[in-house]
């Protein structure tokens, strides 16, 4: 049926996501992996990773917890099919350990039900993207000791 179908859809772009990032931020080296890269993040409790069922019976992954796990590499595009991710935590503030690259991927501006953004600490430049003004659900940024290049973007000017 078309419900269990998009139920499976889920399931397989949150492995794929999660997937990317693994590999985009050298996740073999990571301080704590258990469970990644085995079967779906939500049923094989993969280390960090909070889903949660929904009213009519669908599991949803809710949270990215990677704090403090020395992340290395840059943020995939790919992070955007998380739909319903309302927490990504993946700061680290010990020194020499942070090591997240480049900049935060304009589709980031995808997750809509972001509402915790944290990934203070690391080592991110470019600019904060305005797709992020799109995520009417955020209401905690923290994207201190990084070597943003700019002011926030005026789009984030709409949160109270």
């Amino acid at each position: 049926d078309l419900r269990q179908q998009s139920l499976i859809n889920d399931a397989n772009a949150r492995t794929s996501a999660l997937s990317c990032l693994y590999s985009a931020a050298n996740g073999s080296a990571w301080n704590y992996s258990q469970g990644w890269m085995v079967g779906d993040p939500c049923t094989n409790s993969w280390y960090g990773i909070s889903c949660k069922t929904d009213k009519f019976g669908a599991t949803l992954l809710r949270e990215v917890d990677l704090r403090l796990n020395k992340l290395e590499g840059s943020l995939p595009s790919e992070l955007s099919a998380l739909s319903f991710v309302s927490e990504l935590l993946l700061s680290d503030w010990r020194e020499r350990q942070a090591d997240l690259r480049g900049s935060i991927p304009t589709e980031v501006g995808r997750m809509t039900a972001l509402s915790v953004l944290k990934i203070s600490g690391q080592r991110l430049d470019s600019s904060l993207p305005t797709e992020v003004g799109l995520l009417t659900a955020l209401t905690v940024v923290a994207l201190q000791s990084n070597s943003l290049e700019s002011m926030l973007p005026t789009e984030l000017g709409a949160f109270q």
